[in-house]
C-alpha cells in the first residue's frame, strides 16, 4: 500500500479528486459513518452565517458543505482546484436548490 506524503504535486491531487468526484459525497458518508453531515451542520451553526452574508467555502469539493450555508439563507461561493468536483457540482445543481457560485480555488476575484 502506498503511503501518503506531502510531496504530491497539485495537479496529481486534483486528478485524484477528479477521478472520484461522482462518488465523493457517498464515500464521505460511508467513511465517516454519516458523521460528515453532523460536522457540516455544526460548522454552519458555529460560523453563524445569516441571510445576506457571503461565505467563501475553500476546498469545497462537490459543494455539499456549501449547501449547509445556503440553507441558513447565506450565499456561498464554493471553490475547489479539482475541475471534476466543480463539474459534479454543476451537474447536480439542477437536483438541489442552491445559491452557490463556483470558482477556481486559484481565482483572484470572488465577483
Amino acid at each position: 500500500m502506498a503511503r501518503a506524503d506531502l510531496d504530491k504535486q497539485p495537479g496529481d491531487v486534483a486528478a485524484m479528486f477528479d477521478a472520484i468526484a461522482g462518488r465523493y459525497d457517498l464515500l464521505n458518508d460511508i467513511l465517516s459513518a454519516g458523521q460528515v453531515r453532523l460536522w457540516r451542520r455544526a460548522v454552519a451553526r458555529i460560523t453563524g452565517a445569516r441571510p445576506g452574508e457571503r461565505v467563501l467555502d475553500l476546498a469545497a469539493g462537490t459543494g455539499t458543505s456549501s449547501l449547509t450555508f445556503t440553507a441558513t439563507g447565506a450565499d456561498a461561493v464554493a471553490c475547489d482546484f479539482s475541475l471534476g468536483m466543480g463539474a459534479d457540482r454543476a451537474a447536480s445543481a439542477g437536483r438541489r436548490a442552491t445559491r452557490c457560485g463556483c470558482r477556481s480555488a486559484t481565482a483572484r476575484s470572488t465577483r
